[in-house]
């Protein structure tokens, strides 16, 4: 019976764990102001209208809203390098300062 009750409580905590990384993720909206493909080095305006930097990580999941759908790009940081560019729309998730996802909403033409 202990062992059980022991086994319970340690599933329980594992959930709350992995729920609390999960949402601990934060969400930022906003056009690209620069990025520097060399350093990884994001300066974007947020739809408060402050300037936030990002560092992202040449292991970034970047995925294309289009059509109300998001589609995972095959080569990430070559997408980046070609499309992150002044006046993106963008929306990242990062958590503990690393930049998890990055969707492209928006290529200026």
């Amino acid at each position: 019976m202990k062992k059980a009750i022991v086994f319970i409580v340690c599933i329980v905590a594992a959930g709350v764990l992995i729920s609390t990384v999960l949402y601990a993720a934060e969400m930022v909206a906003g056009v690209a102001k620069s990025f520097d493909a060399k350093s990884g080095r994001l300066v974007m305006q947020t739809a408060s209208q402050s300037e936030a930097i990002f560092s992202i990580p040449q292991r970034v999941r970047v995925y294309m809203a289009a059509k109300g759908k998001d589609t995972e790009v095959a080569n990430p940081w070559q997408f980046l390098k070609d499309n992150l560019m002044k006046g993106t729309k963008l929306q990242l998730m990062h958590s503990a300062g690393v930049v998890n996802a990055i969707w492209i909403l928006e290529v200026p033409r």
